[in-house]
């Protein structure tokens, strides 16, 4: 599952906060200056999985450049960052080589599920279903716990006798899955808990005056998620139910 990223940038705050979201899921990060000469450098030393770089606007110089790119690194994932909100700039990007384009004032939840899901192995052992969802919700995707929470929805999908003891079979389980430990998986689960409260996000049913405690949470999260599959299910059924002449 390990992906290797080339940062071409080191100074904004939206790289920074995308960098913690790839390590969190154990991805190979490394940064350079955002220079085309230092980029196409780092990229042929070393098998890099994607680049993610920053431009002002799209202009000859920068559309030469991407084109180069995807020419000499043909497997390289390319992602382009613009200051600027240009939708014909981005198309012109994409047309020559680019994967994906963003703006630095995006939604960064928005940002890193569209990269992780052009990225990510089908097999991969976490479900970018429940990325989505959570992301969705406004789960901030950088934060340490964000991919706790994922597993621990998964794995109590998968078996929901996880659910009568998580000391004894929950967090051994995401312990093993993150090479972390058990402690750190119950904390990060609580910090979560408690961030998502204080931002305001309640769920149906469940107290809202405090944060709720790990079971309770993770409990509310899989309702939910299991409702919103059911929705999207009758969704899909009633697309198919659609005449269309």
């Amino acid at each position: 599952m390990t992906k290797k990223i080339l940062f071409g940038n080191n100074i904004s705050q939206i790289s920074k906060k995308l960098e913690k979201c790839f390590k969190n899921l154990k991805f190979s990060v490394t940064r350079c200056k955002n220079d085309k000469d230092i980029i196409f450098e780092q990229l042929k030393n070393d098998d890099y999985d994607a680049l993610i770089f920053f431009a002002p606007y799209s202009n000859e110089e920068i559309r030469d450049f991407i084109q180069n790119l995807h020419v000499q690194f043909p497997v390289v994932k390319i992602y382009c960052l613009f200051y600027f909100n240009l939708e014909h700039d981005k198309t012109k990007i994409i047309d020559n080589g680019a994967s994906k384009c963003f703006t630095t004032n995006a939604n960064l939840n928005d940002v890193c599920f569209k990269i992780l899901k052009d990225l990510l192995d089908e097999d991969s052992n976490i479900s970018l279903e429940i990325i989505e969802f959570l992301a969705n919700l406004g789960f901030p995707c950088y934060m340490n716990s964000f991919f706790l929470v994922c597993l621990s929805m998964q794995r109590l999908i998968e078996n929901p006798k996880n659910f009568t003891n998580f000391s004894k079979y929950l967090y051994p389980l995401i312990e093993k899955d993150l090479n972390t430990t058990s402690y750190w998986v119950e904390r990060g689960i609580r910090y979560m808990s408690h961030t998502i409260h204080e931002k305001g996000i309640y769920f149906d049913c469940y107290p809202k005056d405090s944060a709720l405690e790990n079971k309770v949470f993770l409990q509310a999260l899989v309702n939910e998620f299991m409702k919103s599959k059911g929705r999207n299910a009758e969704k899909d059924e009633d697309n198919k139910n659609v005449d269309v002449k």
